[in-house]
């Protein structure tokens, strides 16, 4: 960049030099000040120290400002030695002024303009402006690219440090609330708990179920409750077949009628009973009781009695 500064201010007086040198040294203190701005920033927000700036680097910019400050004083210098000559010069005698020269000369003077000498077909003086009005261009382009990257970067982090401390003004509200809520919630599952060890401790106390044991019961109680001596007075009364007069007959029929009576409410006592034993009753033996009673009760016939009932 400084080469091509040295280029722009060949063939530009001292004070032409002094003037675009002065230009430089403002736009590149401008950029520094950004810079120092954003890493103002960046400090302020933790960040780690870095020499970029979107591409730029500090250092270079800050070596550019050293030489342009440096040429300045080189270019002050001159300044000053030339007013010294000036001023210890002896007067020269006013030459006769020479003829002036027409507009439309041909001939190159030495304050030709850009645009004059470019018409006397010389285009160097016209080239040299427009490489340095496109220059300047480029380097406020620059300059430009800087303000908005400053601009950009303390927008986000403005954006950053409101979202910062919502963020830190939640987690404080939010985790406190959070414990409340669940606090409640961890007792009633430790109750579960609880009661749930306590019903598998009593499932695996308990026995299983004894369906001999059980049979033995039910038979026991059904015999337990038969009028043996009724039943055989009837029996043996049937298996005589004779009857001694009519009111042995009578007496006899009466008797054979209660003992009837007798067995059917025992029998009927018996099948309420069975009833009430759903899980017993569905065990084999005692589904064939249950067809002799019902086959009995259908015909009346004591043959059909079962021998748990007789013997």
């Amino acid at each position: 960049m400084s080469e091509t500064i040295r280029q722009k201010l060949n063939g530009l007086s001292a004070v032409e030099r002094l003037k675009a040198t002065d230009k430089y040294l403002t736009e590149m203190r401008g950029i520094l000040a950004s810079m120092d701005e954003i890493a103002a920033l960046r400090k302020q927000r933790g960040q780690a120290v870095s020499d970029e700036f979107g591409g730029y680097k500090r250092s270079t910019v800050e070596d550019f400002i050293r030489e342009l400050e440096k040429q300045k004083e080189g270019i002050l210098a001159e300044i000053a030695k030339e007013e010294e000559k000036r001023a210890t010069a002896a007067p020269v005698p006013k030459e006769a002024a020479a003829p002036a020269v027409k507009e439309d000369s041909l001939a190159y003077k030495k304050d030709d303009t850009a645009v004059v000498s470019f018409r006397k077909g010389d285009p160097s003086l016209a080239i040299e402006s427009m490489y340095t009005g496109l220059s300047m261009d480029i380097e406020k382009m620059r300059d430009d690219i800087l303000q908005e990257m400053k601009y950009t970067y303390k927008q986000d982090m403005a954006i950053y440090d409101d979202l910062s401390a919502k963020i830190d003004a939640i987690k404080g509200t939010d985790v406190s609330a959070l414990e409340e809520t669940l606090k409640p919630l961890g007792e009633n599952i430790s109750a579960v708990s609880g009661s749930l060890t306590a019903l598998d401790e009593k499932l695996n106390a308990l026995q299983p179920v004894d369906y001999d044991q059980l049979a033995e019961r039910v038979a026991s109680k059904m015999v337990s409750g038969i009028d043996y001596e009724a039943l055989a007075q009837h029996i043996v009364g049937i298996m005589t077949g004779g009857m001694a007069g009519a009111a042995a007959g009578a007496a006899v029929a009466g008797a054979g009628e209660r003992s009837m009576q007798e067995l059917e409410k025992k029998i009927d006592g018996i099948k309420s009973a069975l009833d009430g034993a759903i899980s017993v009753k569905q065990m084999p033996e005692f589904r064939k009781l249950d067809t002799l009673i019902s086959e009995y009760l259908r015909t009346l016939s004591y043959d059909m009695i079962p021998d748990l009932l007789i013997t």
